[in-house]
């Protein structure tokens, strides 16, 4: 597993934008998940996002937290996160966490 990870984190100090290939592909997935839905934002920083099918996540974009509990298991934004972060035009790059960007 070590030696996974290794290689895993050479491979991504190699890459030079600002997400690996392999974390871009998991974002883009994350987003598919999540079309139709509607963000309602609750204050500033917080956002309700309702699915199609009335699934509800709550999201704090000031801790980088989403109910779906998909960044704290991936440390890559999750697909509410993300509509929630365009609500309030902030990139949702820079809601990856530090193990998933090159030169970490």
């Amino acid at each position: 597993m070590t030696r996974w990870f290794n290689a895993r984190r050479r491979k991504s100090s190699n890459w030079r934008g600002s997400l690996p290939p392999e974390v871009a592909k998991v974002m883009k997935e994350h987003m598919e998940e999540v079309k139709g839905s509607h963000v309602n934002q609750i204050s500033s920083w917080t956002f309700e996002v309702v699915g199609k099918f009335g699934d509800r996540n709550t999201v704090l974009l000031s801790e980088k937290r989403c109910s779906c509990k998909k960044f704290d298991r991936l440390q890559i934004t999750c697909g509410h996160a993300m509509l929630a972060a365009d609500t309030v035009g902030v990139l949702p790059s820079t809601l990856v966490g530090l193990w998933n960007k090159p030169g970490a």
